[in-house]
C-alpha cells in the first residue's frame, strides 16, 4: 500500500513560487531594478511583422 504524505500549505510570503512570480512580473513591467541586464529593448515592429508572417503561414498550411 502506498502511504500519501500530505505538504503543508504555505502563505504567500512563504512560498518561493510565489516570490519569484512577483518579482519577475516587477522587472516584466520596470517596477523594480534590473542588476543583471535581463530586461531587453524589443522592436515592436520587427515583432508584430514576424507574427504576421507566422499567421499567414499557419493559415496557408506551411506551419501546423
Amino acid at each position: 500500500m502506498v502511504k500519501k504524505l500530505e505538504l503543508p500549505r504555505l502563505s504567500d510570503e512563504e512560498s518561493f513560487a510565489v516570490i519569484l512570480k512577483n518579482d519577475l512580473v516587477d522587472l516584466q513591467n520596470n517596477l523594480t531594478e534590473d542588476p543583471f541586464g535581463w530586461r531587453v529593448l524589443v522592436d515592436h515592429a520587427a515583432r508584430n511583422s514576424l507574427i504576421l508572417e507566422l499567421n499567414i503561414n499557419i493559415k496557408s498550411g506551411i506551419v501546423s
